[in-house]
C-alpha cells in the first residue's frame, strides 16, 4: 500500500545542519535525534510500508520495512523512527532495566535509525529489547522520518504509521445445535488462507464422536454453518472443537484459532415424553362448551412458556375459532399432576382462525414429566370455537410448546376421524315469571321455580357462562314447584337458571335478579309489641277491658306474623304485607277497647268510631298508618294534618328502608270534589332522620305534588310546615284570572292573547327559609298541542308581594297525570295561565355555555327549522314533510317536519333536507317569501334588478321580494352574496322583522360577545337567551 508521507510545503525549507547520525556502540542502536524545526525544511517524499501494515493487526512486531521515492529525484538520506504507545502516550526509549515495562517514557524526543539498502529501501530488524517492549496488546504509533538532499539543502519528511498488537487467539463461541446442523459463531473474524474443513473439526455427543458431514464458513469467516450425520437427539450433551489437520486459521493478527472444546447449545426439538391425546369430542361440527377438555400432554424439560396448538383441519375442512369471542378467560390449563390449574396471561389466535397460542404467566413454565390438559374454562361461552365441519377420517393437528430459546417439544397428529355431529334438542329456558327469590339476612337463601317439568333438573349457576352451580335440584315424577336451596346463602346481585329435561341439552341460562336482603327486624319489632298488648289485654265489659273474642282475632294475626317471621320462603314484599295486616289488626284491636265515664259497667257493649287515619303506601303495600287531626274552618273547609315526631320518623324510616323506598309518599286525598287541604308538620329531628336516611317527602292532594328533597330537609334546621290548599271556589278563581289578566308584567312577557286558567290554582304555604322544594301542577285533563304548550306556563303570585310568570317543564308522571312540573323556593298561589300568542314573544335563539351567542357562526337548516317551527302559527298546506335524510331521533325532526308541511323549507329533488348543512341568504330569502303575503310578488318583479349579482340565479324573484318588503338588504356595494352562508346574528335580525318583534335597547347585554355597540345588539338581545 503506498500512502504520502505528511507534507508541509518545499516553501518551507530550512536547512539542516545538525548531525545525521549517532552511533551508540554500547546498545548497538543508531539515534537520530529529532531535526530542528526552526532550520529544517520539508520534503515530498512518499513512503510505502510493509511491515507493520497502515492499521494493520499483528500479534507481534519483529521488523521495519518500506520504500521511499522521492518525486522529484532528490537524493535520500538517512532515515529513523519512534514509536509511540496510545493507550498513555508514552514512547519507546532504552534504559538499562531488565523489566519492558521500563522502556516506555513520556518523554517523545530522539528516535532510532534505519537501515538504508537499495532502490530507497529503509528497513530495520528490531531489537530483542524493543520486541519485549512491545508485550502489551493495544494500539501503537510508529513515527517515521527520511531526509533528502536536493544540492543545496536538507529536507525532512514524517509519515505516522498506526497499527495493533493483538495476542488473543479467536474462538468458537456460543454453538447452537437444530435442526441437525451446529452453527459456529467465531469471536473474530478469520482471516483467509487456511481452510475450515470439515476434517479440522471434531464433534462429541454424549462423548461419542459424529460424523460431520460439511463445515461452510460465511463469506466474512465470523461463523460456519456445520451439518451432522449422526443423530442427535434433544438432551443430549454436545461439544464441539477445532483441531486442524495442516496450518491453522487465524484472525487477521495471526493468532492461530482456539482449540478448546466448547459446549454446544443443543436447541433441538423434543416430541414430548408421551403422545400427546386429542382430548376434544371428535364430531364434525361440534362447538366446544364450558368445561370441554382440548389436548393433554408432559413436556420434556422445564422451560417452555407457550402452548400453541393448530386444531384439527382438512385441507378447506376447518376448525374455526371465533377470535373476538374468545378470550383469555375461556381457557383453563389443568396441572394434572399438582391439581392445579393456570390461568392463561394473554392469548392469540392465528391468521388462519384455527390456530390457537397460550402464553403462561410471568415465572410460569411447564415442568418436565408433569402432565397437562389445555382445556375450556368453566366461564367459557360455548360460541368460541366450532370443529371442521365436514365428516373425515385424514384430519391433522399439531401441537407445539415453546420457550425463550424457541420450540421445546412438537407433536403432530395425522388421520384423526371426526364423525357426524347430531346435536341434542334444547330444554327450554326457565319462565323468569315462575321465578322467585329469597334472600334471608341469615342460613341458606331459596329460589323457588314454578311449572317445572317430570324429571327436569334445574341449576343456579354463579355467572352467565361457564362458573360454578350453586344449586341443583331434579324434578320428581309430577310436575310443579322446586326448591332450590343455596346454603351458604347468596352473596352475589345475579344469578343464573338453566333447566335440562331427560336426553336434551341443557337450556340458555336465564339471569335471575337477586334482591336485597329480607329484612325482618320491624317485623320481629311489631310482633313483640302486639305480643305484649295481647298478653296484657282481658276481656270482659268492664271499662279498659275489650269484647268477647277480641283476642282471638289478635292472636291470629300475630300467628300468621309469626309465620312469617320464621320461615325462609318469604319474600320482602310479604313481609311488608305482614307487617301491615299486624298493624292493622293491633289498631283495630285498640279500636275495640271499652271506655265508660266515670268507669263503671255498661248495660251494653259500646260502640266505637274509628279516628283518622293517613296510610302510609309503597308499591301498593301498606307499610303503617299515621294519625290525622281533622278540622273543619267556618268556611266548610276540612284540613287534614299530619304530625311526624322523632319516633314516628324512627319508625317510619325503618319501615321504608326495609321496602326499598327512597320518599316518604304522603297522599292525602284524590277526590277533587271535595273541599280540602293537607298540612304536614315534621319536627326538626323528624325533618334531620329523614333527611339522614336519603329520604324525600312527597306530599299530595288531589294530584297536586310537592317533593321535599333531604337537602332541603336537612338544611331547615326547624320544625317543617307545609300546607297545600286547593283553590275550588269559581269566584276565587276568576279573581285569579282577572289578577293575572291585568298584571303589566306578565302583558309585556306573553303579550295581550286571550288569557285562560288551566286545572285548580293550588296555595301553598311552608316555613321553608327559600329552600328548593320540587312541585307538579296537574292539567286537570287538559290536552294541549305543541304550540299551545308555547303559551303554557305558571302564573305566581308570592306571599311577599312578588308576581311572575314563569314556563316549566310539560311531564307525565308516574301516575299517568300531565301536568307542569318546576323548581321553587317560595310560595303562594300557583295558578297554570295559557295567554294566546305567547310562544311567539319567547326568545328562540339559544346561547352557549360562557355566555356566549357567537353572532358570527353560520346557522345550519336544522337550527333554523327548529327557530321557524317555534315562532310560526298557522296551518300546514301539504308541503313535504317527511325527507330521507333526517332520521327518526333526529333532534329537530319534527321541527323539520312541520316547516315542509307549512311549505316554508323544501329538499332537494333526492327527498334529502340536509339538515346539517349551512343555510345562505338566498335560501333565507326564499323562506321570506314565502313567508310573506302573496300581493308583494308583482313589486319584486318590478325591482328585480336592485342588485347586482343576482342576474340568473334561482333565488333572484324571491330576493327582490323580500327586500321590497324591507326584510333583507345587500352590501354597499350593490351586491346581495346570496350563496353566502347565513350567520345567527342575521338570523336574529331576519327572523325579528317578519314577527314585528322590535330591539331591545338600553339593556344589561345578555351575551358577552355581543356588546352594546354591536350592529345586532337589539335584534340579538330580543331574540336570544
Amino acid at each position: 500500500m503506498v500512502t504520502c508521507m505528511g507534507r508541509e510545503g518545499k516553501n518551507m525549507r530550512r536547512r539542516f545542519t545538525s548531525s545525521l547520525l549517532v552511533v551508540t556502540l554500547a546498545a548497538g542502536i543508531v539515534v537520530v535525534p529529532a531535526p530542528d524545526l526552526a532550520r529544517a525544511a520539508v520534503g515530498n517524499v512518499t513512503f510505502t510500508l510493509s511491515s507493520p501494515l497502515e492499521n494493520g493487526k499483528i500479534n507481534r512486531l519483529t521488523r521495519l520495512d518500506g520504500i521511499a521515492v522521492d518525486p522529484d529525484g532528490d537524493e535520500l538520506q538517512n532515515g529513523g523512527y519512534l514509536i509511540k504507545r496510545l493507550s498513555d502516550g508514552k514512547f519507546m526509549q532504552y534504559t538499562a532495566s531488565a523489566n519492558p515495562a521500563d522502556f516506555w517514557v513520556a518523554d517523545g524526543h530522539g528516535g532510532y535509525g534505519l537501515y538504508k539498502g537499495e532502490n530507497g529501501q529503509y528497513y530495520r530488524d528490531l531489537d530483542a529489547w524493543q520486541i519485549d517492549a512491545l508485550y502489551e496488546e493495544g494500539e501503537y504509533e510508529i513515527r517515521f522520518n527520511i531526509n533528502e538532499w536536493n544540492g543545496t539543502e536538507m529536507s525532512s519528511n514524517f509519515k505516522n504509521v498506526r497499527f495493533t498488537i493483538d495476542k488473543t487467539a479467536p474462538r468458537i463461541t456460543g454453538p447452537v445445535l437444530s435442526d441437525g446442523a451446529i452453527v459456529l459463531n467465531f469471536s473474530e473474524p478469520l482471516a483467509g488462507g487456511a481452510a475450515l474443513d470439515k476434517a479440522d473439526f471434531e464433534v462429541l455427543i454424549n462423548g461419542t464422536p459424529a460424523v460431520i458431514d460439511f463445515v461452510a464458513p460465511d463469506e466474512q469467516r465470523t461463523f460456519a454453518v456445520m451439518g451432522l450425520s449422526s443423530g442427535a437427539h434433544k438432551g443430549d450433551i454436545v461439544t464441539v472443537r477445532y483441531a486442524p489437520q495442516g496450518m491453522p486459521a487465524t484472525d487477521a493478527a495471526g493468532n492461530a484459532l482456539s482449540s478448546e472444546a466448547v459446549a454446544v447449545d443443543n436447541r433441538l426439538i423434543g416430541s414430548f415424553q408421551s403422545v400427546p391425546q386429542i382430548d376434544l369430542p371428535k364430531r364434525a361440527g361440534y362447538t366446544l362448551q364450558a368445561g370441554d377438555d382440548i389436548v393433554t400432554f408432559s413436556p420434556t424439560d422445564s422451560l417452555a412458556n407457550q402452548i400453541i396448538f393448530e386444531f384439527p383441519t382438512d385441507g378447506d375442512n376447518r376448525t374455526s375459532i371465533q377470535r373476538l369471542a374468545l378470550k383469555k378467560s375461556d381457557l383453563v390449563l389443568w396441572n394434572n399432576t399438582d391439581e392445579t390449574q393456570i390461568a392463561p396471561a394473554a392469548i392469540f389466535v392465528a391468521g388462519d382462525d384455527y390456530g390457537l397460542t397460550v402464553l403462561l404467566p410471568d415465572g410460569v413454565v411447564l415442568e418436565e414429566g408433569k402432565s397437562y390438559t389445555l382445556a375450556l374454562s368453566g366461564t367459557a361461552g360455548g360460541d368460541e370455537i366450532t370443529l371442521l365441519p365436514t365428516p373425515t377420517t385424514a384430519a391433522g393437528a399439531s401441537l407445539i410448546t415453546m420457550g425463550t430459546n424457541g420450540i421445546a417439544d412438537l407433536y403432530t397428529f395425522a388421520n384423526l376421524e371426526f364423525a357426524p355431529y347430531v346435536p341434542p334438542a334444547k330444554t327450554p329456558a326457565p319462565d323468569l315469571e315462575k321465578v322467585t327469590v329469597i334472600n334471608n339476612s341469615l342460613g341458606a337463601d331459596v329460589l323457588i321455580v314454578d311449572g317445572v317439568g317430570r324429571e327436569v333438573t334445574v341449576k343456579v349457576y354463579d355467572q352467565a357462562v361457564g362458573g360454578s352451580v350453586l344449586a341443583s335440584m331434579t324434578q320428581g315424577a309430577e310436575p310443579g314447584r322446586l326448591l332450590l336451596t343455596v346454603g351458604d346463602g347468596i352473596a352475589l346481585p345475579t344469578v343464573y337458571i338453566a333447566a335440562q329435561a331427560p336426553e336434551m341439552a341443557e337450556s340458555s341460562r336465564v339471569a335471575v335478579t337477586v334482591p336485597g336482603i329480607v329484612q325482618k327486624e320491624l317485623l320481629r319489632f311489631t310482633l313483640q309489641g302486639a305480643t305484649t298488648l295481647y298478653m296484657e289485654a282481658v276481656e270482659g265489659v268492664a271499662d279498659g277491658q275489650y269484647p268477647l273474642g277480641a283476642k282471638a282475632e289478635l292472636q291470629t294475626a300475630i300467628q300468621a306474623g309469626l309465620t312469617v317471621l320464621n320461615g325462609t320462603l318469604y319474600t320482602q314484599a310479604d313481609v311488608l304485607q305482614a307487617l301491615g295486616a299486624i298493624d292493622e289488626a293491633v289498631e283495630a284491636f285498640r279500636a275495640k277497647k271499652i271506655v265508660i265515664p266515670g268507669g263503671g259497667t255498661p248495660v251494653s257493649p259500646p260502640t266505637t268510631v274509628p279516628s283518622p287515619v293517613l296510610k302510609v303506601v309503597e308499591n301498593g303495600v301498606v307499610l303503617g298508618t299515621l294519625p290525622l287531626t281533622r278540622k273543619t274552618d267556618a268556611t266548610g273547609r276540612v284540613t287534614d294534618q299530619v304530625d311526624i315526631t322523632d319516633a314516628v320518623a324512627a319508625d317510619l324510616v325503618a319501615r321504608l328502608k326495609a321496602a326499598g323506598a327512597n320518599a316518604l309518599h304522603l297522599v292525602f286525598a284524590e277526590d277533587k270534589a271535595s273541599n280540602k287541604a293537607a298540612k304536614l308538620t315534621l319536627s326538626a329531628n323528624a325533618a334531620d332522620r329523614l333527611a339522614d336516611a336519603g329520604l324525600s317527602v312527597n306530599v299530595s292532594l288531589f294530584q297536586t305534588q310537592a317533593v321535599i328533597p333531604a337537602a332541603s330537609l336537612k338544611a331547615a334546621g326547624q320544625t317543617v310546615e307545609f300546607e297545600i290548599a286547593p283553590v275550588t271556589a269559581q269566584s276565587d278563581v276568576e279573581a285569579v284570572k282577572q289578577r293575572a289578566a291585568s298584571n303589566a308584567d306578565l302583558r309585556k312577557k306573553a303579550g295581550n292573547g286571550v288569557l285562560t286558567v288551566l286545572g285548580v290554582p293550588v296555595s301553598i304555604e311552608t316555613n321553608l327559609p327559600q329552600l328548593p322544594v320540587k312541585l307538579f301542577l296537574p292539567l286537570d285533563g287538559a290536552a294541549l298541542s305543541e304550540e299551545q304548550k308555547q303559551d303554557t306556563g305558571i302564573y305566581i303570585e308570592h306571599s311577599d308581594g312578588g308576581k311572575e310568570l314563569v314556563q316549566g317543564r310539560f311531564v307525565t308522571n308516574a301516575a299517568g297525570v300531565s301536568g307542569i312540573e318546576l323548581s321553587v323556593d317560595r310560595f303562594s298561589l300557583f295558578t297554570i295561565v295559557q295567554v294566546e300568542g305567547w310562544g311567539t314573544l319567547q326568545p328562540y335563539l339559544t346561547g352557549y355555555d360562557g355566555g356566549l351567542f357567537k353572532p358570527d357562526a353560520a346557522i345550519t337548516r336544522a337550527e333554523l327549522a327548529a327557530i321557524l317551527a317555534k315562532v310560526i302559527r298557522g296551518e300546514a298546506w301539504g308541503g313535504k314533510s317527511a325527507f330521507s335524510d333526517v332520521a327518526d331521533l333526529h333532534w329537530a325532526k319534527r321541527s323539520i317536519e312541520r316547516v315542509g308541511q307549512l311549505g316554508l323549507m323544501q329538499g332537494d329533488p333526492d327527498g334529502k333536507f340536509h339538515p346539517e348543512r349551512t343555510i345562505t341568504r338566498a335560501e333565507m330569502a326564499a323562506i321570506i317569501a314565502a313567508w310573506l303575503p302573496s300581493q308583494n310578488a308583482a313589486a319584486a318583479t318590478a325591482g328585480a334588478r336592485a342588485f347586482s349579482d343576482l342576474q340568473g340565479h334561482w333565488a333572484a324573484s324571491s330576493i327582490e321580494r323580500a327586500h321590497l318588503a324591507g326584510i333583507v338588504n345587500g352590501y354597499q356595494d350593490g351586491t346581495y352574496r346570496p350563496e353566502q352562508a347565513l350567520s345567527r346574528a342575521e338570523a336574529a335580525v331576519l327572523v325579528n322583522k317578519l314577527l314585528g318583534r322590535a330591539p331591545e335597547l338600553g339593556a344589561v347585554p345578555k351575551f358577552h360577545d355581543v356588546p352594546s355597540a354591536h350592529w345586532a345588539f337589539g335584534a340579538i338581545q330580543a331574540a336570544g337567551k
